[in-house]
């Protein structure tokens, strides 16, 4: 796999190929969530970084604002 100029990681294409489960490649946001808990496991499932922007200050908590937060 990694022999290919330019190979597909296993995470990308983990996403790419999930559909429209927790692991889909979609942008998310917080109002695809209902709890706080639920936005956090997804949050942290794609890490590193935060690529969907649910971490607005940066502190590691994903959505506060949800139930539950």
């Amino acid at each position: 796999m990694w022999s290919q100029s330019n190979p597909v990681p296993p995470w990308e294409w983990r996403d790419r190929t999930s559909g429209p489960g927790e692991t889909s490649a979609e942008d998310r946001d917080c109002s695809d969530f209902d709890t706080q808990p639920e936005a956090q496991r997804f949050f942290k499932r794609h890490q590193p970084g935060d690529p969907h922007n649910l971490d607005g200050d940066g502190d590691g908590e994903a959505c506060e604002s949800l139930p539950g937060g």
